[in-house]
C-alpha cells in the first residue's frame, strides 16, 4: 500500500501489474466482477480508471457529474473537465480515463 493505493512490490498499481511478467508471481489475473440489471431507474453508467479514483471518491465523481449536468454541459464535456481537473489541479501522474454512458438514452434506443 502506497498513498492508499495497493501496489505490487511497492511500485506498480495492481491493475497495471497484471501484464508485467516480473510481477506475475504476486498476482492472479481473474478480475473482480459484479452484475447489475439495468432498469428504468438507472440514469448513468460511470466507468473510470484507477488514476481517477486515486484522486476522487465514487461519491465525489457522482456529485461532480450531477452538478455539471445541471449546468447544461454534455457528458463528453463533463468527462473532459473532470479528467483535466484530476491531472492538473491534483497532479495525478497515473492513467486517467472517464467514460459516462447515458443509460436513459440507451434504454430508449432499444
Amino acid at each position: 500500500m502506497k498513498d492508499g493505493v495497493a501496489r505490487v512490490d511497492g511500485s506498480l498499481a495492481v491493475s497495471r501489474a497484471i501484464g508485467d511478467l516480473k510481477y506475475k508471481q504476486f498476482l492472479i489475473s481473474e478480475p473482480e466482477c459484479s452484475t447489475h440489471t439495468i432498469d428504468s431507474d438507472d440514469d448513468l453508467l460511470i466507468l473510470a480508471t484507477d488514476g481517477l479514483f486515486m484522486v476522487f471518491s465514487e461519491e465525489k465523481i457522482a456529485l461532480m457529474v450531477s452538478e455539471m449536468r445541471k449546468s447544461g454541459l454534455s457528458l463528453k464535456e463533463i468527462s473532459s473537465k473532470i479528467c483535466f481537473e484530476c491531472c492538473t489541479n491534483y497532479n495525478c501522474k497515473d492513467n486517467v480515463t472517464l467514460i459516462i454512458v447515458d443509460l436513459k438514452k440507451q434504454l430508449a434506443d432499444f
